[in-house]
Protein backbone atom coordinates (compact mmCIF):
# COMPACT_ATOMS: atom_id res chain seq x y z
CA UNK A 1 0.00 0.00 0.00
CA UNK A 2 2.94 2.57 0.90
CA UNK A 3 5.20 3.26 -1.54
CA UNK A 4 8.91 2.48 -1.28
CA UNK A 5 10.67 4.44 1.33
CA UNK A 6 14.17 5.55 2.01
CA UNK A 7 15.04 4.57 5.70
CA UNK A 8 18.01 5.87 7.18
CA UNK A 9 20.34 5.18 10.19
CA UNK A 10 22.31 7.15 11.75
CA UNK A 11 26.25 6.37 12.38
CA UNK A 12 26.64 8.36 15.17
CA UNK A 13 25.47 10.73 17.43
CA UNK A 14 26.82 13.83 15.46
CA UNK A 15 24.64 13.76 12.10
CA UNK A 16 26.20 11.27 9.60
CA UNK A 17 24.12 9.54 7.87
CA UNK A 18 23.76 6.70 5.46
CA UNK A 19 20.94 5.40 3.05
CA UNK A 20 19.68 2.01 2.22
CA UNK A 21 16.59 1.28 0.19
CA UNK A 22 13.05 -0.16 1.80
CA UNK A 23 12.80 -2.32 -0.53
CA UNK A 24 16.10 -4.11 0.47
CA UNK A 25 15.38 -7.49 2.81
CA UNK A 26 16.27 -7.04 6.01
CA UNK A 27 17.80 -9.94 8.29
CA UNK A 28 17.41 -10.86 11.64
CA UNK A 29 20.51 -10.29 12.96
CA UNK A 30 21.67 -7.42 10.99
CA UNK A 31 18.38 -5.99 12.14
CA UNK A 32 19.16 -6.51 15.57
CA UNK A 33 23.02 -5.30 15.50
CA UNK A 34 22.14 -2.08 14.36
CA UNK A 35 20.90 -0.63 17.03
CA UNK A 36 24.63 0.59 18.01
CA UNK A 37 24.46 3.21 15.26
CA UNK A 38 21.28 4.44 15.71
CA UNK A 39 21.04 8.15 17.17
CA UNK A 40 20.80 8.78 20.81
CA UNK A 41 20.89 5.07 22.23
CA UNK A 42 21.18 6.24 25.09
CA UNK A 43 17.81 8.27 25.68
CA UNK A 44 16.40 5.10 23.03
CA UNK A 45 17.25 3.10 26.22
CA UNK A 46 15.65 6.18 28.86
CA UNK A 47 12.45 4.86 27.70
CA UNK A 48 12.98 1.59 29.37
CA UNK A 49 13.28 2.77 32.69
CA UNK A 50 10.68 4.47 32.73
CA UNK A 51 6.93 3.03 33.30
CA UNK A 52 4.57 3.29 30.15
CA UNK A 53 1.33 5.50 30.27
CA UNK A 54 -1.54 2.64 29.88
CA UNK A 55 -3.82 5.77 28.12
CA UNK A 56 -1.92 7.86 26.63
CA UNK A 57 -4.83 9.78 25.02
CA UNK A 58 -5.48 10.97 28.91
CA UNK A 59 -3.35 13.75 29.29
CA UNK A 60 -0.57 15.44 26.95
CA UNK A 61 1.76 16.39 29.76
CA UNK A 62 3.87 13.16 30.42
CA UNK A 63 5.62 14.65 34.09
CA UNK A 64 7.57 12.47 36.50
CA UNK A 65 9.31 13.19 39.91
CA UNK A 66 12.36 10.57 39.52
CA UNK A 67 15.43 12.91 38.87
CA UNK A 68 16.20 10.30 36.34
CA UNK A 69 12.92 10.61 34.29
CA UNK A 70 12.93 12.52 31.16
CA UNK A 71 11.89 16.19 30.92
CA UNK A 72 9.28 17.47 29.65
CA UNK A 73 9.53 19.39 26.25
CA UNK A 74 7.67 22.92 25.63
CA UNK A 75 6.75 24.11 22.18
CA UNK A 76 8.74 27.54 21.85
CA UNK A 77 7.22 28.56 18.62
CA UNK A 78 4.71 31.47 18.25
CA UNK A 79 1.23 30.82 17.55
CA UNK A 80 -2.01 32.64 18.68
CA UNK A 81 -3.20 29.66 21.09
CA UNK A 82 -1.44 28.41 24.20
CA UNK A 83 2.09 26.81 23.85
CA UNK A 84 1.30 23.20 23.56
CA UNK A 85 3.58 20.62 25.64
CA UNK A 86 4.84 17.82 23.24
CA UNK A 87 5.44 14.23 23.99
CA UNK A 88 8.68 12.62 24.37
CA UNK A 89 9.44 11.00 21.44
CA UNK A 90 11.03 7.39 23.05
CA UNK A 91 8.46 7.57 25.45
CA UNK A 92 5.62 7.25 22.34
CA UNK A 93 7.47 5.65 20.16
CA UNK A 94 7.85 2.80 23.19
CA UNK A 95 4.01 3.10 23.64
CA UNK A 96 3.68 2.38 20.07
CA UNK A 97 5.80 -0.43 19.73
CA UNK A 98 3.78 -1.51 22.26
CA UNK A 99 0.52 -1.24 20.83
CA UNK A 100 1.89 -3.09 17.47
CA UNK A 101 3.51 -6.03 19.74
CA UNK A 102 -0.08 -6.83 21.40
CA UNK A 103 -1.66 -7.00 17.73
CA UNK A 104 0.66 -9.54 16.48
CA UNK A 105 0.17 -11.99 19.59
CA UNK A 106 -1.41 -15.22 19.59
CA UNK A 107 -5.01 -14.27 20.35
CA UNK A 108 -5.81 -18.17 21.23
CA UNK A 109 -3.29 -18.42 23.80
CA UNK A 110 -4.27 -15.18 25.78
CA UNK A 111 -7.79 -16.68 25.82
CA UNK A 112 -6.77 -19.76 27.18
CA UNK A 113 -4.48 -18.37 29.43
CA UNK A 114 -7.48 -16.30 30.36
CA UNK A 115 -9.15 -19.06 31.24
CA UNK A 116 -6.70 -20.96 33.17
CA UNK A 117 -6.65 -18.14 35.20
CA UNK A 118 -10.02 -17.74 36.30
CA UNK A 119 -10.32 -21.67 36.92
CA UNK A 120 -10.92 -22.59 41.05
CA UNK A 121 -7.41 -23.41 42.92
CA UNK A 122 -8.19 -27.29 43.21
CA UNK A 123 -8.93 -27.34 39.40
CA UNK A 124 -5.54 -25.71 38.65
CA UNK A 125 -4.20 -28.13 40.90
CA UNK A 126 -5.83 -31.10 39.59
CA UNK A 127 -4.67 -29.61 35.84
CA UNK A 128 -1.29 -29.64 36.80
CA UNK A 129 -1.34 -33.28 38.67
CA UNK A 130 -2.81 -34.73 35.81
CA UNK A 131 -0.25 -33.29 33.06
CA UNK A 132 2.37 -34.25 35.46
CA UNK A 133 1.07 -38.00 35.25
CA UNK A 134 0.64 -38.05 31.59
CA UNK A 135 4.34 -36.57 31.15
CA UNK A 136 5.87 -39.53 33.51
CA UNK A 137 3.69 -41.95 32.08
CA UNK A 138 5.78 -41.41 28.36
CA UNK A 139 8.71 -41.29 30.15
CA UNK A 140 8.51 -44.81 31.97
CA UNK A 141 6.86 -46.20 28.41
CA UNK A 142 10.64 -44.99 27.29
CA UNK A 143 12.30 -45.94 29.26
CA UNK A 144 10.68 -49.45 29.36
CA UNK A 145 10.85 -49.94 25.66
CA UNK A 146 15.06 -49.33 26.39
CA UNK A 147 15.23 -51.70 29.01
CA UNK A 148 16.05 -49.39 31.51
CA UNK A 149 15.00 -48.47 34.91
CA UNK A 150 12.18 -45.63 34.81
CA UNK A 151 13.23 -43.77 38.05
CA UNK A 152 16.94 -44.16 37.12
CA UNK A 153 18.61 -45.97 40.38
CA UNK A 154 16.35 -44.24 42.83
CA UNK A 155 14.60 -46.71 45.94
CA UNK A 156 13.28 -46.38 49.27
CA UNK A 157 17.34 -47.11 50.54
CA UNK A 158 19.68 -45.50 52.87
CA UNK A 159 21.98 -45.25 49.60
CA UNK A 160 18.98 -42.86 48.12
CA UNK A 161 19.02 -40.79 51.16
CA UNK A 162 23.05 -40.19 50.76
CA UNK A 163 22.43 -39.37 46.92
CA UNK A 164 19.73 -37.18 48.02
CA UNK A 165 22.44 -35.20 50.54
CA UNK A 166 24.60 -35.29 47.61
CA UNK A 167 21.94 -33.61 45.87
CA UNK A 168 21.30 -30.92 48.32
CA UNK A 169 24.47 -30.41 48.96
CA UNK A 170 25.42 -29.91 45.05
CA UNK A 171 22.49 -27.76 44.90
CA UNK A 172 24.13 -24.65 46.77
CA UNK A 173 25.99 -22.75 44.18
CA UNK A 174 23.27 -23.23 41.91
CA UNK A 175 20.86 -22.13 44.24
CA UNK A 176 22.50 -19.18 45.33
CA UNK A 177 23.45 -18.35 41.48
CA UNK A 178 19.61 -18.51 40.55
CA UNK A 179 19.11 -16.44 43.97
CA UNK A 180 21.27 -13.65 42.50
CA UNK A 181 19.62 -13.56 38.89
CA UNK A 182 16.36 -12.58 40.73
CA UNK A 183 18.01 -9.79 42.62
CA UNK A 184 17.74 -6.13 42.05
CA UNK A 185 21.07 -6.28 41.68
CA UNK A 186 21.73 -8.67 38.73
CA UNK A 187 18.68 -6.81 37.09
CA UNK A 188 20.57 -3.74 37.16
CA UNK A 189 23.95 -5.45 35.85
CA UNK A 190 22.57 -7.52 33.41
CA UNK A 191 18.89 -5.93 32.40
CA UNK A 192 17.83 -8.76 30.10
CA UNK A 193 17.27 -10.93 32.85
CA UNK A 194 13.98 -9.11 32.67
CA UNK A 195 13.05 -10.41 29.69
CA UNK A 196 14.00 -14.07 30.84
CA UNK A 197 12.26 -13.87 34.31
CA UNK A 198 9.06 -12.35 32.43
CA UNK A 199 8.48 -15.39 30.07
CA UNK A 200 8.70 -17.75 33.02
CA UNK A 201 6.35 -15.05 34.74
CA UNK A 202 4.05 -15.23 31.88
CA UNK A 203 4.43 -18.95 31.66
CA UNK A 204 3.07 -19.85 35.11
CA UNK A 205 0.99 -16.70 35.91
CA UNK A 206 -2.12 -18.44 34.95
CA UNK A 207 -1.93 -21.60 37.06
CA UNK A 208 -0.23 -20.19 40.14
CA UNK A 209 -2.93 -17.02 40.45
CA UNK A 210 -4.29 -17.35 43.79
CA UNK A 211 -2.10 -20.31 45.13
CA UNK A 212 -1.19 -20.57 48.13
CA UNK A 213 2.37 -21.82 49.27
CA UNK A 214 1.71 -25.42 49.95
CA UNK A 215 -0.34 -25.72 46.67
CA UNK A 216 2.22 -24.04 44.41
CA UNK A 217 4.80 -26.97 45.82
CA UNK A 218 2.36 -29.40 44.52
CA UNK A 219 2.63 -27.60 40.74
CA UNK A 220 6.42 -27.13 41.13
CA UNK A 221 6.55 -31.03 41.70
CA UNK A 222 4.15 -31.83 39.19
CA UNK A 223 6.16 -29.84 36.81
CA UNK A 224 9.81 -30.37 37.81
CA UNK A 225 9.76 -34.26 38.68
CA UNK A 226 8.15 -35.13 35.57
CA UNK A 227 10.33 -33.02 33.27
CA UNK A 228 13.59 -34.88 34.83
CA UNK A 229 11.99 -38.08 33.95
CA UNK A 230 11.85 -36.82 30.59
CA UNK A 231 15.54 -35.34 30.37
CA UNK A 232 17.80 -38.09 32.07
CA UNK A 233 16.26 -41.95 32.39
CA UNK A 234 14.46 -41.16 29.03
CA UNK A 235 16.57 -39.05 26.92
CA UNK A 236 19.76 -41.47 28.34
CA UNK A 237 17.71 -44.57 26.99
CA UNK A 238 16.92 -43.49 23.60
CA UNK A 239 20.55 -42.17 23.21
CA UNK A 240 21.45 -46.08 24.29
CA UNK A 241 18.80 -47.15 21.88
CA UNK A 242 20.63 -45.33 19.06
CA UNK A 243 23.81 -46.15 19.84
CA UNK A 244 22.37 -49.79 19.78
CA UNK A 245 21.17 -49.31 16.32
CA UNK A 246 23.99 -47.67 14.96
CA UNK A 247 26.50 -50.61 16.42
CA UNK A 248 24.23 -52.99 14.59
CA UNK A 249 24.28 -51.34 11.47
CA UNK A 250 27.89 -50.83 10.98
CA UNK A 251 28.62 -54.63 11.90
CA UNK A 252 30.51 -52.98 14.99
CA UNK A 253 30.53 -55.89 17.96
CA UNK A 254 28.94 -54.62 20.90
CA UNK A 255 29.04 -55.71 24.63
CA UNK A 256 27.83 -53.92 27.91
CA UNK A 257 30.64 -51.83 28.19
CA UNK A 258 30.52 -50.47 24.62
CA UNK A 259 27.14 -48.96 25.42
CA UNK A 260 27.48 -48.14 28.82
CA UNK A 261 31.17 -45.73 29.11
CA UNK A 262 31.27 -42.27 29.40
CA UNK A 263 31.00 -40.81 25.88
CA UNK A 264 27.47 -42.58 25.89
CA UNK A 265 26.32 -40.44 29.14
CA UNK A 266 27.95 -37.71 28.06
CA UNK A 267 25.91 -37.59 24.46
CA UNK A 268 22.49 -38.52 26.15
CA UNK A 269 23.31 -35.39 28.98
CA UNK A 270 24.60 -32.74 25.61
CA UNK A 271 21.59 -34.19 23.33
CA UNK A 272 19.10 -33.36 26.08
CA UNK A 273 20.73 -30.12 27.07
CA UNK A 274 20.39 -29.13 23.41
CA UNK A 275 17.07 -29.57 23.29
CA UNK A 276 16.22 -27.83 26.01
CA UNK A 277 17.91 -24.61 24.70
CA UNK A 278 16.35 -24.81 21.89
CA UNK A 279 13.02 -24.26 23.27
CA UNK A 280 14.54 -21.66 25.25
CA UNK A 281 15.65 -20.04 22.26
CA UNK A 282 12.35 -20.53 20.61
CA UNK A 283 10.36 -18.99 23.59
CA UNK A 284 12.11 -15.90 23.87
CA UNK A 285 13.34 -15.31 20.22
CA UNK A 286 10.72 -12.80 18.61
CA UNK A 287 8.29 -14.47 16.48
CA UNK A 288 7.80 -14.28 12.93
CA UNK A 289 4.54 -12.12 13.27
CA UNK A 290 6.73 -9.76 16.01
CA UNK A 291 9.63 -9.55 13.37
CA UNK A 292 7.52 -8.88 10.91
CA UNK A 293 5.57 -5.99 12.41
CA UNK A 294 9.00 -4.34 13.86
CA UNK A 295 10.40 -4.61 10.45
CA UNK A 296 7.42 -2.82 8.49
CA UNK A 297 6.84 -0.42 11.03
CA UNK A 298 11.00 0.50 10.82
CA UNK A 299 10.59 0.38 7.06
CA UNK A 300 7.79 3.24 7.30
CA UNK A 301 8.45 4.92 10.45
CA UNK A 302 9.20 8.07 7.82
CA UNK A 303 6.40 8.06 6.16
CA UNK A 304 4.20 6.87 9.55
CA UNK A 305 5.15 10.21 11.27
CA UNK A 306 5.29 12.91 8.42
CA UNK A 307 1.89 11.70 7.60
CA UNK A 308 0.47 11.25 11.22
CA UNK A 309 2.80 13.63 13.14
CA UNK A 310 3.01 13.41 16.76
CA UNK A 311 1.16 16.17 17.86
CA UNK A 312 -1.48 19.21 16.72
CA UNK A 313 1.78 21.57 16.05
CA UNK A 314 4.38 19.20 14.81
CA UNK A 315 6.23 19.64 11.51
CA UNK A 316 8.63 18.30 9.70
CA UNK A 317 11.85 18.20 11.97
CA UNK A 318 9.47 16.90 15.06
CA UNK A 319 8.21 14.07 12.06
CA UNK A 320 11.75 13.08 11.02
CA UNK A 321 13.20 13.03 15.23
CA UNK A 322 10.06 10.86 15.94
CA UNK A 323 10.45 8.52 13.57
CA UNK A 324 14.48 8.07 14.66
CA UNK A 325 13.17 8.09 18.18
CA UNK A 326 11.05 4.96 16.90
CA UNK A 327 13.80 3.21 14.88
CA UNK A 328 16.21 3.71 18.11
CA UNK A 329 13.80 1.83 20.37
CA UNK A 330 12.43 -0.87 17.98
CA UNK A 331 15.63 -1.92 16.94
CA UNK A 332 16.54 -1.53 20.45
CA UNK A 333 13.83 -4.08 21.78
CA UNK A 334 15.06 -6.42 18.97
CA UNK A 335 18.46 -6.70 20.30
CA UNK A 336 17.62 -7.17 24.01
CA UNK A 337 15.18 -10.00 22.97
CA UNK A 338 18.05 -11.64 21.15
CA UNK A 339 20.81 -11.43 23.84
CA UNK A 340 17.88 -12.75 26.47
CA UNK A 341 17.14 -15.30 24.29
CA UNK A 342 21.09 -16.59 24.44
CA UNK A 343 21.52 -16.50 27.30
CA UNK A 344 18.18 -18.50 28.42
CA UNK A 345 19.06 -21.28 26.27
CA UNK A 346 23.13 -21.22 27.88
CA UNK A 347 21.76 -20.80 31.46
CA UNK A 348 19.58 -23.95 30.55
CA UNK A 349 22.43 -25.82 28.91
CA UNK A 350 24.56 -25.52 31.70
CA UNK A 351 22.02 -26.75 34.40
CA UNK A 352 20.54 -29.43 32.26
CA UNK A 353 24.52 -30.78 32.04
CA UNK A 354 25.05 -30.20 35.72
CA UNK A 355 22.10 -31.98 36.50
CA UNK A 356 23.20 -35.24 34.40
CA UNK A 357 26.99 -35.18 35.49
CA UNK A 358 25.33 -35.06 39.09
CA UNK A 359 23.28 -38.22 38.42
CA UNK A 360 25.53 -40.44 36.31
CA UNK A 361 28.11 -39.23 39.47
CA UNK A 362 25.56 -40.89 41.50
CA UNK A 363 24.00 -43.17 39.81
CA UNK A 364 20.99 -42.05 41.37
CA UNK A 365 17.91 -40.29 40.12
CA UNK A 366 17.42 -38.94 44.30
CA UNK A 367 20.60 -36.72 43.97
CA UNK A 368 19.83 -34.50 40.74
CA UNK A 369 15.44 -34.80 42.05
CA UNK A 370 16.68 -33.10 44.84
CA UNK A 371 18.82 -30.67 42.74
CA UNK A 372 16.49 -30.00 40.44
CA UNK A 373 13.37 -28.93 42.98
CA UNK A 374 15.83 -26.58 44.84
CA UNK A 375 16.44 -24.67 41.77
CA UNK A 376 13.28 -24.69 40.97
CA UNK A 377 11.86 -23.78 44.60
CA UNK A 378 13.83 -20.27 43.71
CA UNK A 379 12.07 -19.32 40.37
CA UNK A 380 8.98 -20.59 41.83
CA UNK A 381 9.82 -17.85 44.21
CA UNK A 382 10.82 -15.54 42.41
CA UNK A 383 7.80 -16.13 40.14
CA UNK A 384 5.25 -15.61 43.12
CA UNK A 385 7.02 -12.39 44.44
CA UNK A 386 6.85 -10.78 40.63
CA UNK A 387 3.11 -11.80 40.65
CA UNK A 388 2.57 -9.05 43.61
CA UNK A 389 3.85 -6.72 41.73
CA UNK A 390 2.56 -4.04 39.32
CA UNK A 391 2.76 -5.75 36.00
CA UNK A 392 5.51 -4.48 33.44
CA UNK A 393 5.10 -3.59 29.85
CA UNK A 394 6.63 -6.42 27.14
CA UNK A 395 9.15 -3.36 26.11
CA UNK A 396 9.45 -1.95 29.71
CA UNK A 397 13.29 -2.69 30.90
CA UNK A 398 16.05 -1.11 32.87
CA UNK A 399 17.91 1.37 30.71
CA UNK A 400 21.48 -0.32 29.82
CA UNK A 401 22.53 -3.29 28.26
Amino acid sequence: MLASLETTAVASTSGRCCSYPASQPISRMPLARRFVALPNHNAAKRYFKVKAVEDDSKSSLLTTTNSSAIPLVQDTSPSPLKAASKVDPYRAAGQRLERLLAGAGDGEEELLNNLLMEESVDRKVFIAALAGVGISTVACIACWACGLDPVGGASLSVGSLRAAAVGGAAALPLVAIKGFLWSDKAHSMLPFLEDVQQQQINEFQPILYQLNPAQTLLVMGSEVIPGLLILLPAATGGCRKLLEMYFDFAGIETTASAVHNPFAAAASVSIAALLVAGSKLVDLTPSEEEYDTVKDALTNADRFYSLVGQGRDSNAADAKSNAAAFRAVAVTWLARRQVAARFAALLATLEVLFLGTLWHGTGDFTAPLVAGLASAAVDFAGIKRSMLSPPQSPTQGPSTF
